[in-house]
């Protein structure tokens, strides 16, 4: 039952995560936030996502680096998500093992 669960969650977000994405490619947004998105659903996406993994996020932080020298207005909230990204690889274990879903490295490693 608990795997089944599991699945549910990975599916509900998958379907979020794309969503999303289309949303902003209607939207016409520019491109590097849907370049950033498309990164983002990515990972909330894949049941097997590690901390390796994680690494793309460096271009998710370029991308809305652009965005807040651009929007000064968002730019508190989109530094907030630049830190998350950043922080992301650090709690995904801990995160992992505590909830058991599979995402970062949900073991010891």
């Amino acid at each position: 039952m608990a795997r089944a669960g599991r699945s549910a969650m990975i599916s509900y977000c998958a379907v979020i995560a794309a969503a999303c994405v289309i949303r902003s490619w209607l939207r016409d947004d520019p491109a590097h936030l849907r370049n950033a998105m498309v990164i983002v659903a990515t990972c909330l996406a894949t049941p097997y996502l590690q901390d390796y993994d994680l690494v793309v996020g460096a271009y998710v932080v370029v991308w809305l680096q652009a965005e807040a020298a651009g929007s000064p207005e968002l730019a508190p909230w989109i530094r907030a998500a630049i830190a998350s990204v950043l922080l992301l690889p650090l709690v995904a274990g801990s995160f992992g093992r505590a909830t058991g879903l599979a995402f970062g490295c949900s073991r010891r490693c």
